[in-house]
């Protein structure tokens, strides 16, 4: 295959695909089936099929008018979801649509089929009165998934249905029509999801004629199933969003959560409250020049931060407990640090100035301030447990409200 040309010949497994490129005319019934094949060789295109990456490349650079062997040699950084791979198979299918490109099947030979291969998938449309309507739910590792909970409307007949192990729906009707395909129980399926999404996305092109990927924490707009098409719906995992917190964000030795840190957690706040589906997983680490034993500081820390984030106040007051070792434990240290951070009245901090651990006279001036402001008994004193209680509670920090997960955060050490 050197040099141009205007017409390309793929071998197929159901029949030989040929290519012309600005053919004469291309009548609409036509035009849709030369549109079915060209996504497929797209589909194959970006899983890195050889033969097709290699001709598409060549219409390609053909419809650019590029040097062939040029085309060739950009193959590379080509496969499923690299922008340059999107944009060259969106720039096919366009052609396509256009009439510039028209790919059709030229011989049928005699292959083995699978019995489980459903018979549209391998005869095309039937040419009885009957007509099949196939819908394939999967995850983004090709795996099936039972418990899809799907309406399919078709000329005006609405039917509830759940896909079963083999994640397939099917419908007969003796009528022609494009129906809709709606999941309605999206949110129901992510726990189940939630253990494949360890696994490594699927390597091979999703079956089907029509296919359809969509983030399963999203929306789902409803698809659109052509009578004898097999449409097929990939159910992908959310996207990964990570916040690194950097800098001084713990005392040596300590879980307890220094003021500076306020600025990294703001970030987690607000990447969740855009994404309120999301859940976190907060992963905690020590230094190894740190040698407080009693605790696993890295778990401890981790913890810390989700209680922060869930507005769990109580947890906090753990750490005050005579269980735990002096150098460990919270005490005015911890206090100053906080009164540091909480605005007063006049939006000034209760407390100002260096945290050197010491009860002294403005650190109980910003006691009682603070005490006052939130109608405790104005002492100055942290015997109060609930005044520390109140202390910790974060009501300006927390996880988005409302989401499937809101308020839930796992946590890990590294």
């Amino acid at each position: 295959m050197s040099g141009f040309r205007d017409t390309w010949r793929l071998r197929r497994p159901f029949g030989d695909i040929e290519i012309e490129l600005h053919p004469a005319s291309v009548d609409p019934a036509v035009r849709e089936a030369s549109l079915r094949e060209l996504r497929h060789l797209v589909d194959d295109f970006k899983y890195h099929q050889p033969q097709a990456r290699q001709v598409l490349l060549e219409v390609y650079a053909r419809m650019r008018g590029l040097p062939a062997n040029t085309a060739r040699s950009d193959a590379s950084e080509l496969d499923a979801g690299s922008p340059r791979g999107d944009a060259i198979g969106q720039e096919i299918i366009t052609a396509a649509n256009a009439g510039i490109i028209l790919a059709r099947r030229r011989e049928v030979r005699s292959v083995a089929i699978p019995l489980d291969t459903p018979s549209q998938a391998v005869l095309g449309p039937d040419s009885s009165t009957k007509h099949v309507y196939t819908v394939y739910v999967v995850d983004d590792t090709g795996a099936p998934v039972a418990g899809a909970k799907l309406t399919v409307e078709i000329a005006g007949d609405k039917q509830d249905m759940t896909t079963d192990g083999s994640g397939r729906v099917t419908v007969d009707k003796t009528v022609s029509d494009t129906g809709t395909v709606t999941l309605t129980n999206a949110a129901e399926l992510v726990d189940k999801l939630w253990p494949q999404w360890a696994k490594s996305l699927a390597d091979k092109p999703f079956p089907g004629d029509q296919i359809t990927q969509a983030v399963v924490t999203q929306p789902i707009a409803p698809l659109k199933a052509p009578a004898d098409w097999f449409v097929t719906l990939v159910l992908t995992r959310p996207p990964i969003w990570r916040v690194r917190m950097v800098g001084m964000v713990f005392d040596g030795d300590k879980c307890f959560l220094l003021p500076q840190a306020l600025d990294g957690i703001k970030s987690v706040i607000a990447m969740h409250q855009a994404h309120p589906a999301a859940r976190v997983l907060i992963v905690g680490h020590e230094g190894g020049d740190e040698v407080e034993g009693s605790v696993d500081l890295a778990l401890g820390r981790a913890k810390i931060l989700a209680d922060y984030l869930t507005s769990k106040p109580d947890d906090w007051m753990t750490w005050f407990g005579s269980d735990k070792t002096d150098r460990a434990r919270w005490g005015v240290r911890e206090v100053q640090l906080m009164l540091s951070a909480l605005p007063g009245p006049g939006g000034k901090p209760f407390y100002d100035g260096s945290s050197p651990g010491v009860m002294d006279d403005r650190t109980v001036a910003a006691l009682k301030a603070f005490q006052t402001a939130n109608g405790l008994t104005a002492d100055g004193k942290l015997g109060h447990t609930h005044g520390a209680r109140e202390a910790v509670h974060v009501d300006r920090g927390h996880l988005a409200r409302g989401g499937r997960d809101a308020g839930r955060a796992r946590v890990h050490r590294a």
